[in-house]
């Protein structure tokens, strides 16, 4: 599951089974300044985030305590019972310089056996009676001021998706992914405009999926998982899907980028290259890097295997927004979307 915050991405899911969860998460991406020092401003297209913590809430660890305490259990007797809902807050931070920026999000990975029952967007306050003791539910940020259409990086062009139009999306909307001369159409407010909270059930998603599966060759006897992305980091992705969409969006090793092959910089044909690709984002479609793998690899096939609609489905939230851009906007780096950003909310 991928929680979204500025932009972007990571959400719940099915029945119960064994354990009931209650999964709380909770985004805090402007920390206070210590006394007497300053945060340094910065302008990015992209916030990474870092995960601080995971922990119970409250009225989870009072009933574990409770139940460790009590004379109704003993070990070895599982500590966590069939029917317990247990509640779970997440905290990330910006980290790398910046304190806003676009793309910031948490995944979790939910275990096996485990359904979630809710899920939130939290202030660390507990003014209304919710469930939530110590925290309460608020909506999503809205989006992170940024360049809204190619930004200073430029589009690029990209002759072999000439031709493929997608759509139409959850907006109505249908647009040609790049124009005449190849030129691609996407915008940075269109690939990062989509905020809320998202869940994925795609095998492709599922936790190591990527190692499991046998990296870049499919083959689980070799060791190739690693990933070079364009900012040289050497990462093996936590799912297929990430690493799919990195070796058609992002990569410089074991191979240059499929589709933005020109900087990998994340240059997108309009529709696509959306973290969060599935039919409630502006955004909807990925790449099919297994069709593209067996086939010709010809141009054609490019555009087949770029014209399929992602995997994450949206929970309607308040403050969530759905992406919506001009196509092939060309916007310098000072250009900005307005508070109230150009996009669908789906509450």
């Amino acid at each position: 599951m991928k929680t979204l915050v500025f932009s972007r991405q990571h959400t719940r899911r099915f029945r119960l089974l064994y354990v009931a969860v209650i999964v709380a998460l909770l985004l805090s991406l402007a920390p206070s300044p210590l006394p007497g020092t300053q945060i340094p401003v910065a302008s990015a297209h992209n916030l990474q985030t870092r995960d601080v913590y995971a922990y119970f809430d409250l009225d989870t660890q009072t009933m574990l305590d409770a139940r460790i305490n009590g004379v109704g259990w003993t070990p070895p007797t599982p500590l966590l019972q069939v029917g317990d809902e247990l509640g779970l807050v997440m905290r990330g931070v910006p980290k790398d310089g910046t304190t806003t920026g676009v793309g910031g999000y948490l995944d979790f990975y939910i275990p096996t056996g485990v359904t979630v029952l809710d899920a939130a967007y939290l202030a660390p306050v507990d003014n209304v009676s919710d469930g939530i003791t110590g925290y309460d539910r608020i909506p999503m940020k809205g989006q992170s001021p940024i360049a809204i259409g190619a930004g200073p990086v430029g589009a690029k062009i990209k002759t072999e998706m000439i031709g493929l139009t997608l759509g139409p999306n959850i907006n109505g909307v249908t647009e040609a992914t790049v124009n005449a001369s190849g030129l691609m159409r996407g915008t940075i407010a269109g690939v990062y405009g989509d905020t809320g909270i998202f869940y994925a059930t795609h095998p492709d998603t599922a936790w190591n999926t990527w190692a499991t599966t046998g990296g870049y060759d499919q083959n689980i006897g070799t060791n190739d998982n690693t990933v070079t992305n364009n900012s040289g980091d050497v990462i093996v992705p936590l799912n297929k899907w990430d690493a799919e969409q990195l070796l058609a969006w992002g990569a410089k090793a074991p191979i240059i980028a499929i589709v933005d092959t020109p900087d990998q910089r994340g240059n997108a044909p309009w529709g696509l290259a959306n973290g969060v690709a599935g039919p409630q984002s502006g955004y909807a479609w990925d790449f099919d890097w297994d069709g593209w793998r067996a086939s010709a690899q010809t141009a054609a096939d490019m555009r087949a295997a770029s014209n399929q609609l992602g995997p994450w489905q949206r929970i309607a939230y308040p403050g969530s927004r759905v992406s919506k851009d001009q196509a092939g906007l060309i916007s310098p780096s000072s250009a900005s979307p307005p508070k109230t950003p150009a996009a669908s909310a789906l509450t």
